[in-house]
């Protein structure tokens, strides 16, 4: 257990909440609470000690972002590799304006409108509708549940953003796992989807309920 006594960002959610009670770092503020003890530091040190390192896989990944942040600081865009094995070919044209990973950093709105792919060893699909307050599961996968972690955090994610835009919410957002083709092997799923986010964004005429009701109806891509 350990005691917040500071907060540098209030809205990032605790590793092990209190649900209904303690949920975000402010809400934690000036409280004790359950931590994971990988992320503890003890001692007067600095970020990440010796034989935290030798383990330490959040030390290598501290390196890397900070070799990400200095190829960012020093040109208007980057690019970001991706990993071997994901697509067929190696591709290179992933490339970010320093503009919005700054505005990233800084926990601040981006100014465009966006589908974002949740990555963890397996692309897969969400689409978020803040109108409705309703979540679609897109999964190229043969699965049939929808992962409880990524609810959560989608689900306390909606609903800060709905009290900032002022809107008023009751209860959770609905999710609905979407009936969509499903891939033959182990390394397409990147490549659906994207090719389900293409779908969907054209004839902007057409309802996301429908495009994803159309999708349902298609075999293959």
């Amino acid at each position: 257990r350990v005691s917040i006594d500071c907060v540098l960002c209030p809205d990032s959610p605790l590793p092990i909440p209190v649900r209904g009670v303690l949920t975000t770092i402010l809400d934690a503020h000036n409280s004790f609470v359950a931590w994971p003890e990988k992320w503890v530091i003890v001692g007067d040190k600095d970020v990440v000690d010796d034989s935290f390192a030798a383990n330490g896989e959040v030390a290598s990944q501290l390196q890397k972002f900070g070799k990400i942040i200095e190829k960012m600081m020093k040109s208007s865009q980057i690019s970001i590799p991706l990993e071997n094995g994901v697509f067929e070919k190696e591709i290179a044209f992933n490339y970010f304006l320093k503009s919005d990973l700054l505005d990233i950093c800084n926990m601040k709105k981006l100014e465009v409108n966006s589908m974002t792919a949740y990555l963890r060893g397996h692309w897969l699909l969400l689409i978020i509708d803040m109108t409705s307050m309703e979540v679609f599961w897109l999964d190229s996968m043969v699965r049939k549940v929808i992962d409880l972690d990524v609810k959560f955090i989608v689900n306390d994610a909606m609903k800060v953003a709905a009290m900032e835009m002022g809107k008023r919410t009751k209860g959770n957002p609905t999710w609905e796992l979407v009936k969509c083709p499903k891939q033959t092997g182990n390394k397409e799923c990147g490549v659906y989807g994207m090719k389900f986010m293409k779908h969907l964004m054209e004839d902007p005429l057409m309802s996301t309920k429908y495009k994803l009701k159309e999708l349902g109806e298609q075999n293959d891509i």
